[in-house]
C-alpha cells in the first residue's frame, strides 16, 4: 500500500507539472515538418529509426513523391561497415514495402561534424498518406555512449494530379520517428515487443528503487534522453498506451 500512494503521489505531482518537455519533438527545422529525438545510448548498442509520414488535408490527395533528410552525429552513430563497401550509385536501392510502386534511395552525404542521408521516394500510381505510414528504417551501430540526435526533416512532398506539374503538399505533411534499441522499441523495458502498463509499472519500481535495470533495460526506460529514468518517462510510456502520443 505505501508504494501504491508513493507511486501514486509522485505520478500525480508530475502530471500537475507544466515544465516537463518531452524530448521528442515535432515541429520546423529549418521551416519543413520535422521529428527531432534525444537519446542517450551505450557503445555497442544499435539503434533504429523508423520514419513515418501523412499528410492532413481538408481533401484527400496522392502523393507523387517525398523526400526526408535524417540527421545524425557521424562522431556516435555510424551507419554499418557494409556502406562503405558498396559504391555510392549503387548504395540502399530498395522497394519500400509500405507504398507499392515506390521506390526509397538512400544517399549519404558526410562532413566532419555530422551527416546527412537524403531519403528521396517516388510513386508510380499516386498514394493516399492521410494515415501515418512506414516510410524508411534506418539503423545505426552506436560507438560513443552519451546523448545523441535523430532529426529527421522532410524536404518535399508533391502531390500526383492530372497537371503533372507535382505542386508541394508540405504544408499538410507530418513527420515522426519511431526508435528501437537492440530491436526493441524504446518503453519496452519488459523486453516483449510490446508496450504496455508492465512497463509503465516496470519503470515505476525503478524510479522507487524496488527494480534495478541493466545498461539495455535503462536505455529502454529513458524516454526523454536525459541520462537517467524519471517520473517524466513513466508518464510517457503511459500516454503513449492511452493513444495520446503516437511514438515515443
Amino acid at each position: 500500500m505505501k508504494l501504491k500512494r508513493l507511486i501514486s503521489a509522485a505520478m500525480a505531482a508530475a502530471l500537475g507539472c507544466t515544465c516537463i518537455l518531452s524530448a521528442s519533438a515535432a515541429g520546423n527545422y529549418e521551416g519543413y515538418p520535422s521529428y527531432s529525438k534525444i537519446l542517450n545510448l551505450k557503445s555497442g548498442q544499435t539503434v533504429t529509426t523508423k520514419i513515418y509520414i501523412k499528410t492532413e488535408s481538408p481533401t484527400p490527395i496522392k502523393i507523387a513523391g517525398a523526400q526526408v533528410n535524417l540527421v545524425h552525429d557521424v562522431n556516435a552513430l555510424d551507419y554499418s561497415e557494409r556502406v562503405k563497401s558498396i559504391p555510392e550509385d549503387e548504395l540502399s536501392s530498395e522497394l519500400c514495402p509500405n507504398f507499392p510502386g515506390m521506390l526509397i534511395n538512400l544517399h549519404p552525404e558526410l562532413d566532419p561534424d555530422h551527416s546527412m542521408f537524403s531519403l528521396m521516394g517516388s510513386i508510380n500510381n499516386g498514394f493516399d498518406l492521410s494515415n501515418r505510414t512506414l516510410f524508411a528504417s534506418v539503423e545505426f551501430d552506436v560507438k560513443k555512449s552519451g546523448a545523441t540526435n535523430l532529426n529527421a526533416y522532410m524536404v518535399s512532398c508533391s502531390e500526383d494530379n492530372s497537371d503533372d506539374d507535382f505542386p508541394s503538399m508540405l504544408q499538410y505533411a507530418k513527420i515522426e520517428q519511431e526508435i528501437l534499441i537492440n530491436g526493441y522499441k524504446l518503453g519496452d523495458v519488459t523486453e516483449d515487443n510490446a508496450i504496455s502498463i508492465a512497463d509503465a509499472i516496470l519503470i515505476q519500481k525503478r524510479i522507487v528503487g524496488i527494480s534495478t535495470f541493466d545498461e539495455l533495460e535503462e536505455t529502454l526506460s529513458d524516454i526523454d534522453g536525459n541520462g537517467t529514468t524519471t517520473i517524466a518517462d513513466a508518464i510517457a510510456v503511459q500516454k503513449y498506451i492511452v493513444g495520446i502520443l503516437t511514438a515515443l
